[in-house]
C-alpha cells in the first residue's frame, strides 16, 4: 500500500508538471502575440501617418498597400494601383532604374533613387525613393518604398539656374554694349583731347586760354569715367581682362604714376615722398599696366581727399619663394580720413564714405572696386587703413624676377 502511495504521488507530480510547462508555453505564447500585435500596431501607425509616400510591394513586385500619403500625393487609391498596376504611373524612361533597385533590395540591400511618376491628373512628380527589404509575412521578404516628394524644390532649382543663366546672358550683353558705346564716345572725345591741346599751343589770351583748359580737364575727366564703367563691367560679367606676362621695370612704373600727379601736388602745395625699398629688383615680369592703373587710382585718392601736408609711396619686398616675388605698396596721405563705420562700403562699386563727396571731389566710387579685381587677379591683397591723420592704401602683389635679372642690378 506504501509503495501504491508513492506511485501516485509521483504521478501527481508529473501531472502537475506537464500542467505547468504547458501553462508556461501559452503565457509565453501569448506575450509574444502581444508583442507581435504591439510591433504591428506600431507599424501600421508609422505606415499610415507617414507624410511621405509609403508602398508595400511583393517580392516579385506586386503592389500590395499605399499609405495615405501616397493617395493624396498621387490622386490613386489602392484599388486602382494593386497588383501590377503601380508600374503604369512610373514614367518609361525609368522604369529600368526602378527594376534594379528593386532587383538589389531582394538581394538584402537598402538602395535610393530619383525616379518620376505621372498621377491621376497628369501632373509629372518627381520622388526621392529609398526601396528597404522587409522580411513580413510568414517568413516572405517584402519590398516597401519611401518616396519623398522633389518636384517643388526641383523646380525652384531649375527656375534658380535658369535665372542665372539669363543673369550671366544679360550681364555679356551689358559688357558688349558698353565696349561698343565706349569706342564710339571714346572716337570723337579723342578728337576733342586732341584739339584741344593744339588749340593750346596757338596765340589765346588767358581767358580763352582757361576755357580751353576745362574743356581738356572736362573731357579727361570723361575719358576716366568711361574707363572706370568699361573695366569693371567686364570684371562684374566674368570677361576676361588680358594681363600680360612682360619683362617691366619697377621704378619706372611706381616714378611715372607719381609724376602724373606732380601737377595737382604742386597746385594743392602738397609734399610728396617715394621711397623703393633697397634691393629691389630692377626688372619683374608681369602686368606693368595693370599695376600703373592701380597705383594711378590710390594716388590720385590720396591726392583728391589731401587738401594740406601731403603724400608718400613706398614699396618694399614682403617675401620670395624661387623666381617668384611679393612686394607690398603702401600709399598714405594726410587728408579728410576714412571714418571707421564706412570701412565696409569702400570696395563696392558705386560706393562712397559720404553722399557728398561725390559732390565735392567728383568720381564714379567704382575705382576701388577695380583696384580689389585687378589686385586679387594679381595674386594679392588690399586693405585701406584710417590714420589719426588721413589714411593709408596698402596692396600686395606677386611677379616673377626677370630670368636675365643680374643679382647685383637692383634699385
Amino acid at each position: 500500500m506504501a509503495e501504491w502511495n508513492g506511485f501516485e504521488a509521483i504521478v501527481i507530480v508529473a501531472v502537475l508538471t506537464l500542467v505547468l510547462f504547458a501553462l508556461s508555453l501559452m503565457l509565453e505564447k501569448k506575450a509574444a502575440w502581444k508583442e507581435a500585435a504591439g510591433n504591428r500596431s506600431r507599424y501600421d501607425s508609422i505606415f499610415e501617418y507617414n507624410p511621405d509616400m509609403v508602398c508595400l510591394f511583393s517580392r516579385d513586385g506586386r503592389l500590395l498597400r499605399i499609405n495615405p500619403a501616397a493617395v493624396r500625393l498621387t490622386g490613386y487609391t489602392a484599388a486602382e494601383l494593386e497588383g501590377g498596376r503601380f508600374w503604369s504611373i512610373v514614367e518609361p524612361e525609368d522604369r529600368r532604374r526602378v527594376s534594379r533597385c528593386f532587383l538589389r533590395a531582394k538581394q538584402g540591400r537598402a538602395q535610393t533613387s530619383e525616379l518620376r511618376i505621372r498621377t491621376k491628373d497628369e501632373r509629372e512628380m518627381e520622388l526621392s525613393t529609398v526601396f528597404v527589404p522587409w522580411d513580413g509575412r510568414n517568413g516572405h521578404m517584402d519590398i516597401y518604398t519611401i518616396s519623398t516628394d522633389l518636384t517643388p524644390r526641383n523646380a525652384a532649382l531649375r527656375e534658380a539656374w535658369q535665372a542665372k543663366l539669363e543673369a550671366e546672358q544679360a550681364l555679356k550683353i551689358k559688357s558688349e554694349f558698353l565696349a561698343v558705346m565706349s569706342h564710339e564716345i571714346r572716337t570723337p572725345l579723342n578728337g576733342v583731347l586732341g584739339m584741344s591741346e593744339l588749340l593750346l599751343d596757338t596765340e589765346l589770351d588767358e581767358s580763352q586760354r582757361e576755357y580751353v583748359r576745362i574743356i581738356q580737364s572736362s573731357g579727361s575727366g570723361l575719358m576716366d569715367v568711361m574707363d572706370d564703367v568699361l573695366d569693371y563691367s567686364r570684371l562684374e560679367s566674368g570677361g576676361e581682362i588680358p594681363f600680360a606676362q612682360e619683362p617691366f621695370v619697377l621704378r619706372d612704373v611706381v616714378v611715372g604714376s607719381l609724376q602724373l600727379f606732380l601737377g595737382k601736388l604742386k597746385e594743392k602745395k602738397l609734399d610728396a615722398i617715394l621711397e623703393l625699398e633697397p634691393g629691389l629688383p630692377e626688372v619683374l615680369v608681369g602686368d606693368g599696366k595693370r599695376l600703373r592703373q592701380v597705383l594711378n587710382n590710390l594716388i590720385s585718392n590720396a591726392v583728391k581727399f589731401t587738401d594740406e601736408g601731403g603724400i608718400s609711396v613706398k614699396v618694399r619686398e614682403v617675401g620670395r619663394t624661387g623666381g617668384r616675388i611679393r612686394l607690398e605698396f603702401c600709399i598714405r596721405d594726410t587728408g579728410i580720413g576714412i571714418p571707421e563705420g564706412k570701412l565696409h562700403l569702400l570696395f563696392k562699386p558705386f560706393s562712397q564714405t559720404d553722399s557728398s563727396i561725390s559732390r565735392l571731389y567728383g568720381g564714379t566710387g567704382l575705382g576701388l572696386a577695380i583696384c580689389r579685381s585687378l589686385v586679387e587677379r594679381m595674386d594679392g591683397r588690399i586693405e585701406l587703413r584710417p590714420l589719426q591723420r588721413g589714411a593709408e592704401a596698402i596692396f600686395e602683389i606677386e611677379v616673377s624676377v626677370h630670368e636675365d635679372e643680374d643679382p647685383s642690378a637692383t634699385l
